[in-house]
């Protein structure tokens, strides 16, 4: 009969290292130790005894503790070990043991790590308590009690299941002294591993050197962080230096402000005083301001006054107002599911994931329920953003081109493209080298890993700043180059889609008929070839059904080009009606506004939860004729859906749904968005990559991480507008005011005339004509 530290110390034989290493094994009878720690496995019901070789498990047992690990660590497990054996003084520690304490049952993990294994071996299909997907066979310890014990640290292994590390078992926490190296414990894990294999399934067909060379442990050890580097160092100072200049900008236009206004109340006294009080002397027409020059211009750009001002200027009298709330709602839709997601992406995850995933048809988990369906259907957010993004590219842009001719346009093209470049690409860098260099710097933890990322930006970063990394997703040298920033693919897809733009204006200045032909076919076209490599590439729209869905239809362009194609025809039919000054007729209105608003509903509603079905097991059971179908249409149709909506609101026939989106409050909250959208990435990540135990996925908790999500979001939006955006795109307006000089007032009111006679509206030189000319 063992006592009770012989116990521990036998068992932490194979679960630690204990008593590894030469050293320790030249100098201790491993032969009595390797006894007691199989005769405690059996005796602990951990194996069944008729499959117990005491034998086979002794010699196994030696392997392990006469493992070749560094003297170091062989050195301070010796002397964890030597402490144990007189607890009685209250000023000993008793390291071993509280290290064991933090650390995870890694004998018992392996056991069931094994039969999983075997399990997917023998290509099982059910699935139990030890399946991948159920994420069971995790065990984080206790990482700060480990980090109390004086001479220890947190370390981390798994099992492997590829070769990217991404499918694997585990990971499992062992305190460890400082001594030990991640290549140590793989080496323990690995002879515990073998000695497990050798003994515990003697009688299954289980060749353990084959298993071990397939799926060797990978171990990481302490806290993982980011130091300083010079691209940290350059975009920190840059961030500085745009904080400096916009402070800077913004007191001295103050101060000199406060100084003409003296200068000129002292003026204005003293000829008051020599010649009384003159009429008109202090009117706005006698103290009209003299043009900026380009100093002033920049600094007037760059000033946080000017940025503020601008954020408090609604944009109102468009009759498109209820875009500002469909904005603000898609934007934190997108967070809404991205909340749920970013905690699978890295860290320790859900402790609850099967209350997520409606594996072996649990009707009860999230995406299998009705509301999740909400989550699962933010993807939708986004193709909201694309149609918006093509109608506002098509209406306002035939707004500003009344009198002009398709060549025009064409000739245009290349001056538009870059005035659309310039306003995106300085922000989209600047948060992109900030993601890469400044946010690894921000984050430490045992599970903290921004490796990939960062090397795939500082590698991949010119795909992003030339928008082709959709188009490209292998490399141009057809190497998986992963996607640097990855939710900045929307970005690279709504600038191919405007390169596009352009043209199919041109088509329609030149033939209307043609305009609407050509996107209509475009939107076709685009539809089929998402159905046809649906079907080809055997694609699952469902979340966890693990087929190339991703690859080969949400990120590419060509299958993604239908909710923009229908925004710009949108655009064109829009401008059309209120060029032609149509309007509903009123006997009409309470009809249409009816029909087409239910219709809309019905749209709305069976593409958020169209997919019920599909989400009700893991994989799911739809048919391949519905999945590929509500792949191909389902973005259409929720665009068609949101065309009806807005038609309606513009026409103010949206009732409570267009008071609502009109509100002042989300014309403010929709200046923020493309920063949102932006940053948000880094919120979340902030929130999440440093958890060191996962967390449990309820409604309280999924929403207080969403709320604090949202709002650390929207405030970060709110200074990067200030300090970076608003300053960004006012000196984008200055550099195109010099490239693309606006033409003088009469030349445009003449431009108007001469549209609205070719138009055959006669003659006209009204203020709203010259007004519109002009927009």
């Amino acid at each position: 009969q063992m006592g009770p530290w012989q116990r521990v110390i036998g068992l932490l034989a194979i679960i630690q290292g204990a008593i590894a290493g030469t050293s320790l094994c030249d100098h201790m009878d491993a032969d009595t130790s390797c006894k007691q720690t199989c005769q405690y496995i059996v005796s602990s019901g951990l194996y069944p005894k008729w499959r117990y070789d005491e034998d086979k498990c002794i010699t196994a047992c030696k392997k392990v503790i006469c493992t070749q690990v560094s003297d170091a660590c062989g050195t301070a497990i010796g002397t964890w070990v030597n402490e144990t054996r007189d607890f009685s003084s209250p000023s000993q520690e008793l390291r071993l043991i509280e290290a064991d304490y933090t650390s995870a049952k890694s004998i018992q993990a392996m056991i069931l790590v094994f039969k999983g294994i075997s399990n997917l071996l023998a290509k099982s299909d059910s699935l139990d308590w030890t399946s991948l997907q159920y994420q069971n066979l995790k065990s984080f310890g206790n990482y700060d009690a480990c980090n109390k014990i004086s001479g220890a640290q947190y370390c981390l292994t798994k099992f492997p299941l590829d070769p990217s590390g991404n499918v694997a078992y585990g990971p499992w926490a062992t305190c460890v002294p400082n001594e030990c190296t991640a290549n140590d414990i793989n080496k323990i894990y690995n002879a515990t591993a073998y000695t497990l294999l050798s003994f515990a399934f003697a009688n299954v067909t289980l060749d353990p050197s084959m298993l071990l060379g397939q799926f060797p442990p990978s171990t990481t050890c302490g806290d993982n962080s980011y130091g300083w580097n010079s691209g940290a160092g350059i975009m920190v100072g840059l961030l500085t230096f745009f904080g400096v200049i916009t402070v800077g900008a913004t007191t001295y236009l103050y101060v000199r402000s406060k100084l003409e206004e003296r200068k000129n109340d002292k003026g204005y006294k003293e000829l008051s005083h020599v010649d009384g009080d003159r009429e008109g002397i202090n009117t706005p027409a006698a103290k009209k301001k003299q043009p900026k020059d380009l100093g002033t211009k920049i600094l007037s750009a760059i000033s946080l006054t000017t940025s503020f001002d601008s954020f408090l200027k609604l944009r109102t009298g468009t009759g498109t107002e209820a875009m500002e709330g469909v904005r603000v709602f898609s934007m934190m839709w997108v967070v809404f599911g991205h909340c749920l997601a970013w905690p699978f992406a890295k860290g320790p995850g859900y402790a609850n994931i099967y209350d997520a995933i409606p594996y072996n048809g649990n009707d009860k988990a999230w995406m299998a329920t009705w509301i999740g369906q909400v989550i699962k259907s933010s993807e939708f957010a986004v193709d909201t953003f694309f149609f918006m993004s093509g109608f506002l590219a098509a209406f306002i842009s035939l707004r500003k081109l009344r009198g002009r001719t398709s060549l025009d346009v064409a000739k245009s093209s290349p001056m538009l493209y870059l005035n659309r470049w310039l306003r995106i690409t300085p922000m989209y860098m600047i948060v992109i080298f900030t993601y890469t260099y400044v946010f690894p710097m921000m984050i430490s933890g045992p599970l903290v890993d921004q490796s990939a990322d960062v090397e795939m930006c500082k590698n991949n970063w010119w795909y992003n700043f030339l928008y082709v990394q959709t188009v490209f997703p292998r490399g141009v040298d057809n190497k998986n180059i992963g996607f640097c920033y990855r939710v900045s693919w929307y970005l690279a897809d709504d600038m191919m889609f405007f390169w596009a733009t352009p043209w199919l204006l041109a088509v329609f200045l030149y033939n209307k008929i043609a305009g609407f032909v050509v996107p209509s076919f475009l939107c076709v076209a685009s539809i089929a070839a998402g159905w046809v490599i649906a079907w080809k590439r055997h694609l699952r729209f469902a979340t966890f059904d693990q087929s190339l869905y991703n690859d080969f239809y949400y990120l590419p362009p060509w299958t993604r080009a239908p909710p923009y194609l229908l925004g710009i025809i949108f655009g064109m039919f829009y401008f059309e009606f209120k060029t032609r000054k149509m309007s509903i007729p009123k006997n009409m209105q309470t009809i249409l506004q009816m029909s087409l608003g239910i219709f809309a509903a019905i749209l709305f509603g069976s593409t958020v939860y169209g997919s019920h079905e599909a989400n009700q097991n893991v994989p799911s059971g739809l048919s391949y004729a519905k999945n590929n179908a509500y792949i191909a249409l389902a973005k259409p149709a929720w665009s068609i859906a949101l065309t009806i909506m807005l038609f309606l609101c513009f026409e103010n026939l949206g009732g409570p749904v267009q008071w609502f989106l009109s509100l002042p409050f989300f014309g403010y909250i929709s200046k923020l968005t493309f920063c949102m959208y932006l940053l948000h990435p880094i919120v979340l990540s902030l929130m999440f990559f440093e958890r060191v135990a996962p967390m449990r996925l309820t409604v309280v908790n999924f929403s207080v991480h969403y709320i604090a999500a949202i709002v650390a979001t929207a405030a970060l939006a709110f200074v990067v507008n200030l300090f970076v955006e608003a300053p960004l795109a006012g000196l984008q307006r200055i550099l195109m005011s010099y490239v693309m000089p606006v033409k003088p007032k009469s030349e445009r009111r003449k431009e108007a005339t001469d549209w609205r006679e070719a138009k055959g509206d006669g003659p006209s030189n009204s203020k709203d004509d010259v007004k519109k000319s002009e927009m």
